[in-house]
């Protein structure tokens, strides 16, 4: 009877301690460092292994990569790094149609770093 009872007071405290680890992960995500090495389009090559700053809140997961202001999301972080891989090639199509003098300093620096990163295979 008394093991029961110890049983049910511990099921009440994991109880109480799951909803406020709960509370706090939504308000603080883990953060998890990892790199990228490829990309989803043959057309595509990294030349270089990219940083990559996961947060992980429990109903969503943010790829970004903070030095070009670029983030993929998705329910998990295969699903977030696919998006942020696919956010990268529309990033470097986008600034490669564009020419320098039609840029600001930002889009010209993301430009020169996504040029140093990305190579177009042909």
């Amino acid at each position: 009877m008394q093991q029961i009872a110890a049983i049910d007071l511990l099921a009440n405290e994991v109880k109480a301690l799951r909803e406020i680890v709960g509370q706090f992960s939504e308000k603080y995500p883990m953060i998890v460092q990892t790199k990228i090495h490829t990309l989803p389009d043959e057309q595509y090559k990294l030349r270089m292994p990219v940083d990559v700053m996961l947060k992980i809140y429990p109903d969503e997961v943010l790829a970004l990569i903070p030095e070009l202001e670029l983030y993929g999301e998705g329910s998990n972080e295969m699903e977030s790094l696919s998006d942020l891989k696919s956010e990268l090639i529309d990033l470097f199509e986008d600034l490669s149609d564009m020419p320098d003098n039609e840029l600001g300093n930002v889009p010209k620096g993301w430009k020169r770093t996504l040029n140093q990163i990305i190579q177009k295979c042909r």
